[in-house]
């Protein structure tokens, strides 16, 4: 009797420890899977880093030198509205490291033309990373996976719904961006949940090919858009405004969902930019960040 519990001890052990041997080998392999998708995720990073400073580079590029000197980096500038240079540190880019100088204007708009002839303009926020150009495709879909060169890049490129009219002055224009964990993109308009980082930052600028615009945050507020919501509105139904009551209505629900009190507010005339984002609340939740265009000083 107890030669045969001890062998049926001895095959109870080595079952065990085949088990722990299984369990081993499965977590190796799920540490060498994260490791190599951190690893990968880490490079794609760099090298869309890499790109958008090179675009920056086109985009800022002092008058009279060739979009191929990368000793320095143009950028927008201050409340006053003069543009300023960034210098961006490879490791200190997701931080928003920045060195400034000023510069007179976006001198490369037509180079970038060149590379991409669906670029539309250039976003920026003035003393954080966000300094990319705007495009605008046949849909809403490409540009969430493509870069500014056309090649497949899961950060994409910020882009306007394809529906808009830029140059026309849009009452409500939507920008798209990807929400990237590594701050890029509109990745840094998470910031914008907290009142001091809009404190800070007060307002963004886009830039057409021959004016430059300055939008001040109206509101911050995340919208639910999953099918079936009937307790919020859905941003996207306002993309397309034709009249001041439909205008007057989103400006409404805006301030009455806002996180917080911008003090800013919009009438029938005003044109508003609406920066869409995920929020990681939930897969079906966005982050809307709206700016109103500033208005003329009236001089009397």
């Amino acid at each position: 009797m107890k030669g045969k519990k001890k062998v049926l001890f001895s095959a109870q052990r080595q079952v065990a420890r085949r088990r722990v041997a299984v369990w081993q080998r499965v977590l190796t392999i799920i540490l060498l899977v994260c490791g190599a998708y951190l690893l990968c995720y880490r490079w794609e990073s760099s090298v869309t880093a890499r790109k958008n400073r090179e675009l920056q580079q086109i985009a800022w590029q002092p008058a009279g030198e060739d979009a191929d000197d990368k000793d320095s980096i143009k950028k927008p500038g201050d409340e006053a509205g003069d543009r300023k240079n960034a210098v961006q540190e490879e490791n200190g880019a997701e931080k928003g490291e920045t060195e400034e100088n000023i510069s007179e204007e976006m001198t490369g708009f037509e180079a970038l033309l060149q590379i991409n002839g669906d670029l539309k303009g250039w976003i920026s926020i003035p003393g954080t990373v966000l300094s990319l150009p705007v495009v605008q495709g046949k849909d809403n879909t490409w540009y969430l996976s493509h870069d500014f060169y056309g090649k497949q890049d899961r950060h994409g490129t910020i882009f306007a719904d394809c529906g808009a009219d830029l140059s026309a002055g849009e009452p409500n224009l939507v920008l798209y961006g990807h929400h990237m964990r590594d701050g890029s993109m509109f990745g840094i308009l998470k910031e914008y949940r907290g009142e001091e980082f809009y404190r800070e930052h007060p307002s963004f600028f886009l830039y057409l090919s021959n004016e430059e615009r300055e939008y001040e945050i109206m509101a911050v507020l995340r919208n639910d858009i999953f099918e079936g919501n009937g307790d919020s509105f859905q941003y996207y139904d306002y993309k397309k405004i034709s009249d001041e009551e439909t205008f007057e209505e989103y400006c409404r629900i805006l301030l009455n969902n806002a996180i917080y009190d911008t003090g800013v507010e919009a009438q029938a005339g005003d044109e508003l930019v609406t920066l869409c984002t995920c929020d990681y609340g939930s897969e079906d939740q966005r982050l809307l960040v709206v700016g109103r265009r500033k208005r003329k000083e009236n001089p009397h």
